[in-house]
């Protein structure tokens, strides 16, 4: 029992986290949060530094309303099982929600969907989304539609790459429109944080804007345009 601690490290792995359904929570503000929620926690640690130090009545209060038990760890243990670098001291471990029986239900009332390039099979689920009516907006600097001049009804989904190598050409292809994001000064890209904010916010002003002169109901004569670029050779 002494080193059981230790099989949950291998929850920095993917592999770990997929077969036993579980992953790491880390620091005050995210294992308040985890505590507070119905997330169901198999198991809680604490640096021996945050016992002595940080570990309060408060903390105390929500582990009791929790009927939870928590396992204190030397500094250097500690480390070991965290996956940040500077750990603050305080880890849960959480258990998986089952995905719906029927997986479509994750779009199910859903005006926005941002897709990342980079993960694994994008194409797939560009496709699901396009067969459930989402307008799947893709971003390149070299669109030659500009996002501002884009009026579309939702459902969207936005997909965004690295800055340092964009959507992949072949994910664009997928893409039902192709935007650019005008900028201005010397900067060469957005990194994209910046570039998906950009484009959320746009779209949400857009559309909310819209609802409130229609009653809360989108008009049905705003048009989801087609990108020019796409189908281009």
């Amino acid at each position: 029992m002494s080193n059981s601690w230790k099989k949950y490290a291998k929850l920095r792995t993917k592999k770990y986290r997929q077969e036993w359904r579980l992953f790491l929570v880390e620091g005050t503000r995210l294992c308040k949060e985890a505590l507070r929620s119905d997330w169901e926690i198999e198991a809680a640690f604490l640096s021996e530094s945050f016992a002595e130090k940080a570990f309060d009545n408060h903390w105390k209060r929500l582990f009791r309303e929790r009927t939870l038990t928590y396992r204190v760890l030397g500094d250097s243990n500690f480390r070991r099982l965290a996956d940040t670098q500077n750990p603050q001291g305080i880890l849960l471990v959480l258990r998986m929600k089952p995905l719906p029986p029927n997986d479509h239900e994750r779009f199910k009332g859903k005006n926005f969907i941002l897709i990342l390039d980079g993960i694994q099979d994008p194409g797939n689920i560009i496709k699901e989304l396009q067969q459930r009516n989402f307008t799947v907006i893709s971003s390149t600097p070299q669109a030659e539609t500009s996002v501002h001049s884009l009026q579309v009804k939702p459902p969207l989904a936005f997909i965004l790459g690295s800055e340092a190598h964009g959507v992949s050409p072949e994910i664009q292809q997928l893409a039902t429109i192709t935007v650019s994001i005008p900028r201005h000064g010397e900067a060469e890209s957005l990194n994209v944080a910046v570039a998906g904010g950009i484009l959320m916010y746009h779209f949400s002003s857009i559309i909310y804007s819209e609802k409130s002169k229609h009653g809360r109901k989108y008009p049905d004569n705003l048009p989801a345009e087609k990108s020019p670029e796409r189908g281009k050779k």
